[in-house]
């Protein structure tokens, strides 16, 4: 039994660890310390083998007041990180137009038709404004990414749009509108790699509107023989690090799509410091946007003089990550 009593000593002890470390990830001084800032990713793997340790301890007798104590704070702090209720802003904010906008990482479709009009079929039904799109782009066009880009408005009836990749790419964000895009600014676009931001300038009936369509530094776990190394996923979380300190000074109205950290780093948090994190603010912030592993990957963020109406997650596009859509009042 003292056996059972020290097992059960070191897991609280360990998961109490894991709580304040990953509790550190949203802190300016935590940054640059990358074991920290990957601990936010397994909040929901860590709280599962807590789960599953507690019931076993509980079948078994013995002191199980410590470790019933620790997963009580990993709950609350999952509780808090990742849940709230909806926000209702139509009170706060004189509401002229509300605009439909819908963003996807469509994984370059996996070069496959059948996905690109799945996804065609998607934007349709949906009946959206703005399309803002990553990792967009089909090897077997290549390197003809102009009809890419406008077969794709033409099937989705977009009369504006833009893919640009750096030269030399054939994938990277695009953008699709209903209204008319009346300036671009490249942030950051890098050779050989799909991550990019761009904001966007709109005219939407009258008001000009800016939106960052964004995709930050992944591990590129496929692109070399070294893409597991410790250092090559130190470098891409302080590029991450850096790319969102850029757009955060272009000071964009709208923020979205795939950003490759969870909720808890430091990404997240500056984000949050600045603007609204719509899918947490109708409380659906434990849902995964990620379809391969229980986390989120994507966002839209909006600034305070915005008000969202609605939100919600369709995961039917053919792409490892789930849709996001948002009705935005302007």
């Amino acid at each position: 039994m003292k056996i059972f009593d020290s097992i059960v000593t070191i897991c609280a002890t360990l998961l109490v660890l894991f709580i304040i470390l990953n509790s550190a990830a949203g802190y300016e001084v935590f940054e640059s310390i990358s074991p920290i800032q990957l601990l936010p990713s397994f909040d929901f793997i860590v709280w599962v083998l807590a789960s599953l340790a507690l019931l076993l301890f509980i079948a078994v007798r013995g002191n199980k007041l410590a470790l019933l104590i620790a997963f009580f704070l990993l709950s609350v702090q999952l509780i808090f990180r990742h849940s709230s209720y909806s926000i209702d802003l139509t009170d706060e904010h004189s509401v002229k137009y509300s605009f439909k906008v819908l963003s996807i990482n469509v994984g370059q479709f996996s070069n496959d038709t059948a996905a690109v009009n799945q996804c065609i079929e998607l934007i349709r039904s949906e009946k959206l404004d703005v399309v803002c799109l990553q990792e967009f782009g089909l090897y077997y066009k290549w390197p003809d990414v102009e009809s890419v880009v406008s077969d794709f408005a033409k099937r989705t009836d977009f009369q504006y749009y833009d893919f640009s990749p750096k030269q030399g790419n054939i994938f990277g964000t695009a953008v699709f509108s209903k209204h008319e895009i009346t300036h671009i600014d490249t942030i950051f676009q890098l050779l050989s790699h799909t991550n990019e931001a761009k904001v966007y300038k709109l005219d939407v009936n009258g008001k000009s509107i800016s939106i960052a369509n964004v995709h930050l530094q992944s591990y590129n776990l496929f692109s070399s023989s070294d893409s597991l190394s410790w250092h090559s996923i130190q470098r891409a979380i302080a590029d991450r690090n850096e790319q969102v300190k850029m757009i955060l000074r272009s000071q964009p109205d709208i923020v979205l799509g795939d950003f490759n950290a969870s909720p808890g780093t430091i990404v997240h948090s500056m984000l949050c410091a600045e603007y609204i994190d719509v899918q947490h603010s109708f409380g659906k912030a434990f849902s995964p946007t990620y379809k391969d592993f229980p986390t989120r990957l994507d966002y839209l963020f909006v600034n305070g003089s915005f008000a969202p109406k609605s939100f919600y997650l369709n995961p039917i596009p053919p792409s490892d990550h789930k849709a996001l859509v948002a009705q935005i009042g302007i």
